[in-house]
């Protein structure tokens, strides 16, 4: 699952620095923060985050948001519940978890097929489903980390796993270098 390539101590700022095997992965990388995978959030990878955080070790994963669902995400933030819960840790204060989603890949797929229909209305939504489906997944993330599973796990000191919103510059050379 995980190889250990180095044993540092936190005191000193520093932590275990891990990569994913490529099987889990499609590319391989690491941090000196924990667990980098850059993923397409497989089952297998899923279960792998799930295992490492258990572990006591830092997550960060990377997703790209799914067009039609956030089940990708909703997996990542169920797979940090339950690494946590399963960790058997009465302090999950240092365990900590980052979600990066790459934004702007969603509006470059989506204005393809609004072109393709063509019709006013259809084009009048182009650069907009990025950040659509991007709220969408914040309220995804509200709603996961409130609630009574929540709570419980705050009072062990857990933390929220982090949203990063990645690639977030727009692709199509027409809209503003800043779109709401």
């Amino acid at each position: 699952m995980a190889t250990q390539t180095s044993n540092r101590n936190e005191k000193e700022g520093m932590y275990i620095l891990t990569t994913i095997k490529d099987r889990l992965s499609n590319r391989r990388q690491s941090t000196n923060n924990g667990i980098s995978q850059s993923n397409r959030a497989t089952a297998e990878c899923v279960s792998s985050i799930k295992q490492v955080i258990s572990l006591g070790i830092r997550v960060n994963v990377t997703t790209r948001l799914n067009l039609f669902s956030n089940f990708p995400y909703e997996a990542v933030i169920d797979a940090y519940l339950d690494g946590l819960e399963s960790s058997g840790l009465n302090d999950l204060s240092k365990l900590a978890s980052v979600a990066s989603f790459c934004v702007s890949r969603v509006d470059t797929l989506i204005d393809k097929m609004l072109e393709k229909i063509g019709t006013p209305e259809a084009l009048d939504l182009r650069g907009k489903a990025a950040i659509a489906q991007a709220t969408l997944a914040y309220k995804l993330y509200q709603k996961k980390f409130s609630g009574p599973r929540w709570k419980a796990l705050v009072k062990k000191g857990a933390k929220k796993q982090r949203l990063l919103w990645a690639s977030t510059s727009v692709k199509n050379p027409v809209y503003p270098g800043t779109s709401m």
